[in-house]
């Protein structure tokens, strides 16, 4: 900004208005606030940054110029910006207006409404996993995750692997999930055991057909 103001001061004849490029940022972050342009800004780093940009820009009167200050928000367009990345989302059918209020009171008034996700086809590779299904996934009345999905899996002895190196389920009780998934387990179309079968969630538990998976993480909604 300061080497632009600079250049200025040597152009004749000067530009009658000078445009400044600033944020919605200038204003912080509130969950209750309403802002207007009368605002003061934020004390966070964005709402630093722009205040001190729009300072900057206030050199242009000095040079006889009128100063305007533009405060954009998220730049929509067909071909890139946020739009592009919203667009997906909207036509896979899962986007929608954000609530005001707190997420948490949103959230139980789309549980409260019958609200749900269903999932087709999800496939999911991770390593030798190799996961296919369908199914559905709501929330339960402390908003943790319940719902099922059935289909087939191949190497479900990586999840049973991943569960006790991070501590959600001990060694003896992966030893014995693997043998209950054992007698499960059949030829899958690549010669590879697979198992076709239900992983449900409920009650917090993790399931993977008979065998107890463990605790799902609990999830905290800000």
């Amino acid at each position: 900004m300061q080497c632009h103001l600079a250049a200025l001061e040597h152009v004749h004849p000067r530009p009658q208005a000078f445009v400044a490029g600033s944020a919605i940022g200038y204003y912080g972050t509130s969950r209750t606030a309403t802002f207007t342009e009368s605002s003061p800004p934020g004390d966070d780093f964005l709402g630093k940054l722009c205040a001190a940009w729009e300072a900057a820009s206030d050199g242009a009167a000095a040079l006889g110029m009128r100063v305007a200050k533009l405060r954009t928000g998220l730049v929509l367009g067909r071909d890139g910006g946020v739009l592009a990345k919203l667009l997906p989302v909207f036509r896979l059918g899962v986007g929608g207006a954000i609530a005001s209020g707190k997420l948490a009171d949103a959230l139980a008034a789309w549980r409260d409404a019958g609200g749900m996700i269903e999932l087709e086809n999800l496939r999911v590779k991770w390593g030798a996993l190799n996961a296919t299904g369908t199914g559905t996934i709501a929330l339960d009345q402390e908003l943790q995750p319940t719902g099922g999905f059935s289909g087939a899996i191949q190497g479900y002895d990586q999840i049973l692997t991943a569960l006790v190196q991070s501590g959600q389920m001990r060694a003896s009780d992966a030893g014995l999930a693997r043998i209950a998934l054992s007698f499960l387990a059949k030829a899958g179309p690549d010669g590879k055991p697979e198992i076709r079968t239900a992983f449900t969630i409920q009650n917090g538990q993790m399931f993977l057909g008979p065998a107890k998976l463990g605790r799902v993480p609990r999830i905290t909604w800000e």
